[in-house]
């Protein structure tokens, strides 16, 4: 479409939008709160993928489990019931948490600084799940003479990843205090 063809409702939107960020930049505060709710959403999307990528390695420990129970491999299937139990409330405690979310108007701020390192952090935890995806992957490939070792790495991973989801919380309330 050339700019001769455009309709006088798309012209009346564009200029609508202009406007509103025009006045948006002249209100005090408005435009970084802006900001803000854009970090948010980065970091609550971050959180759905690495919950996802949760939801995924607990779906692949329980195939798991299931061939260890169908290939005799029922010394194993505690251990590996452990570590998924541990994952899924990994999983369960991340997906929950909160988001870093204050108010316009609440008196402790939660300023772009103190989102980007929460985001940081959450890659952090993002990095510790993919470690455990590698580890979970040996376990698929693995065989009965080694599963075990593959099993006690994926515990190691999980028992990483345990503290950074707890601390995360911590982070959180240390910011706008």
């Amino acid at each position: 479409m050339t700019d001769a063809s455009k309709s006088p409702i798309e012209d009346f939107g564009r200029d609508l939008i202009r406007q509103v960020n025009e006045l948006v930049e002249k209100i005090p505060g408005l435009a970084q709160y802006r900001g803000r709710e854009q970090m948010r959403d980065q970091d609550r999307l971050l959180r759905e993928h690495t919950v996802k990528k949760m939801q995924d390695l607990k779906a692949r420990m329980d195939q798991v489990k299931a061939d260890l129970l169908n290939n005799g491999g029922l010394a194993l299937l505690d251990d590996v019931d452990r570590v998924t139990s541990r994952l899924d409330g990994l999983m369960n405690a991340h997906r929950f948490a909160a988001y870093g979310y204050t108010g316009a108007f609440d008196p402790n701020q939660i300023l772009e600084g103190e989102l980007g390192k929460l985001y940081e952090y959450d890659l952090k935890i993002l990095k510790a799940v993919e470690d455990a995806d590698t580890k979970v992957a040996s376990l698929e490939a693995a065989t009965p003479d080694n599963a075990r070792e593959t099993i006690q790495a994926i515990s190691r991973v999980v028992g990483e990843l345990e503290p950074l989801v707890k601390q995360r919380k911590d982070i959180l309330l240390s910011f706008g205090s």
